[in-house]
């Protein structure tokens, strides 16, 4: 059995918003300091009003979400 892959998209009003978001979340994916352990691993870009979460490892989406987006900022 393969592991559940996602995508979630979140739309902020505008990309101040967004940005205040991404800094609450530190590289390692926890949430203002809290350690959370993401299984299968957890991806999250961040690009103008977008926050896009990635839960998975294969490399083919990761490829796409980080052309469309940019590098990830999390994960």
């Amino acid at each position: 059995m393969s592991a559940p892959r996602s995508v979630q998209v979140f739309e902020y009003a505008d990309e101040g918003a967004a940005k205040a978001d991404e800094t609450r979340i530190g590289p390692d994916a926890g949430l203002d300091s809290s350690v959370i352990d993401w299984v299968p691993p957890l991806h999250l870009f961040q690009s103008g009003r977008l926050v896009v979460l990635y839960v998975s490892s294969k490399s083919g989406m990761l490829d796409i979400l980080t052309q469309l987006l940019e590098p990830q900022f999390a994960g």
